[in-house]
């Protein structure tokens, strides 16, 4: 099973209707015969519409700004879902760029425990 855009399999379709082979269509579009085949022959049951990319951030802008909402406490889901990224790549982020693990508090007792089991 392929994963391709509807562009993809809208313009393959019209140059299947326009009389072109298979190989025809793959050379034309600069994909595998296979993938054709699969899109169209089948019927378009593979195809998934992906949406276009988020606008890339330079790395290192995003990795001050992941710091400085570490640094003033913000959550790191929050952060994550800010830049796209998961909670885990925040905490990921931080560590590398030498800030301490925060540990997590209990809310029945607001005592510290341990950011891991093992700890």
């Amino acid at each position: 099973m392929s994963i391709v855009s509807a562009s993809l399999w809208a313009e393959a379709d019209r140059l299947q209707r326009k009389g072109f082979t298979f190989t025809e269509i793959a050379s034309a579009m600069k994909v595998a015969r296979h993938i054709i085949v699969e899109v169209l022959y089948y019927d378009m049951p593979h195809v998934v519409r992906v949406a276009p990319p988020p606008e890339r951030m330079d790395v290192a802008k995003r990795d001050t700004e992941i710091l400085a909402a570490y640094d003033a406490g913000e959550k790191l889901r929050i952060i994550g879902e800010k830049y796209g990224i998961t909670h885990e790549r925040v905490r990921q982020v931080a560590i590398g760029a030498g800030r301490s693990p925060r540990r997590s508090t209990t809310k029945a007792s607001g005592q510290s425990r341990p950011a891991h089991k093992g700890d």
